[in-house]
């Protein structure tokens, strides 16, 4: 049942990023990185919060709490500071995309499997 729902997730997640072109998944896959980062670095207060009846809830949802906050962030910042698109030829766009398309969504696999 695990590995049905981490596939789907894994399907879900490339589909996604599969149409939004290879430099915005490099983008992506920057955001993806550091929002994991700062997730787990800091997910710990968050968690504190919550009463020490559900401490393992509390830190799943802490996690997940931080990584969303923190990707939301990265995202609204890179976007900001990234307003023209890069183009390729189509040849380097689509074995680009396929390669990051892949790498990204296991990385949020990877990520989703620590978490769980």
């Amino acid at each position: 049942m695990l590995f049905l729902f981490l596939f789907l997730v894994f399907l879900i997640s490339a589909a996604a990023l599969w149409f939004q072109g290879f430099w915005n998944c490099l983008i992506t896959f920057i955001n993806l990185i550091f929002a994991g980062l700062v997730a787990m670095s800091f997910y710990e207060p968050l968690a504190g919060v919550f009463p020490n009846s559900m401490d393992a809830m509390a830190d799943f949802v802490g996690l997940w709490g931080v990584f969303i906050i923190a990707f939301g962030v990265f995202r609204i910042a890179s976007d900001m500071l990234c307003r023209d698109k890069v183009v390729f030829n189509m040849p380097v766009e689509m074995t680009g995309r396929s390669i990051m398309v892949i790498w990204t969504a296991w990385v949020f696999i990877c990520f989703t499997c620590m978490s769980l």
